[in-house]
């Protein structure tokens, strides 16, 4: 039977120090090995007989260990079954600081450079995770932590992260790219290819060719089809 452990309670080598976090499936302690202090999360007992919760804590735990090594995401450390307790315990880093979504109301808005040198480098991890073949998709500001004193962004709770196989993943990227591309180029995704001006239609099949990522692209006097706004885009393409 599941039972929560109490403060000062060992759960295998790690000591119970404190409550970190209670959600809808899991909860989250402050667990210290020797002089490391890590986070262990364990299944809400009001969802112990749910296979649904059960299979998720471990499919977090299969996204954590085949995430990449990256400082804007999770680390993995152990999964293992405690049966004084009754339940899988998964240990990653602890990272101390808060949500972002408590930064913000704490703080205030961030400056624009700060923001975008988080948030690039945040985005560089989710990247990473994906090229690891790993979809996150649970990004929101309670899943972000501003760590201390660094105030780097760190992705938590994998509990919903899916593994694609490289083709989907490819394919996800693409609608990505396309989806970005559209809106970049000002085109109507509904719009009929055949009731299109002759620049929009050149426009479109330009759009198309970005898609693709190209390595070389070369265009005959673009300005003819193109605002300078979507030319400028082109020339950081």
């Amino acid at each position: 039977m599941l039972r929560l452990p109490v403060i000062g309670e060992r759960v295998g080598p790690y000591l119970i120090a404190g409550l970190l976090g209670r959600g809808a499936c899991g909860i989250v302690y402050k667990a210290i090995e020797i002089d490391r202090s890590s986070a262990l999360k364990l299944m809400n007992p009001a969802m112990a007989g749910s296979a649904s919760a059960m299979a998720r804590l471990k499919a977090e735990a299969r996204a954590l260990m085949g995430a990449p090594s990256h400082l804007c995401l999770s680390k993995f450390k152990d999964f293992f079954e405690h049966p004084g307790i009754g339940s899988w315990c998964l240990i990653t880093d602890l990272v101390d600081g808060m949500t972002l979504d408590q930064f913000f109301e704490k703080k205030g808005p961030m400056t624009v450079t700060s923001a975008v040198e988080l948030f690039s480098e945040l985005a560089e991890g989710i990247a990473a995770l994906h090229r690891a073949g790993f979809l996150h998709r649970d990004i929101r500001p309670e899943n972000i932590m501003v760590s201390n004193p660094s105030r780097r962004l760190v992705l938590l709770d994998f509990g919903l992260a899916t593994a694609v196989a490289d083709h989907s993943l490819e394919a996800w990227e693409a609608d990505q790219r396309a989806e970005q591309t559209l809106v970049r180029m000002q085109i109507n995704p509904e719009a009929d290819l055949a009731a299109m001006s002759a620049g929009m239609k050149r426009r479109t099949l330009l759009a198309r060719t970005l898609v693709t990522e190209p390595d070389l692209l070369l265009l005959d006097e673009p300005t003819n089809h193109l605002d300078l706004a979507a030319i400028g885009w082109l020339e950081d393409f």
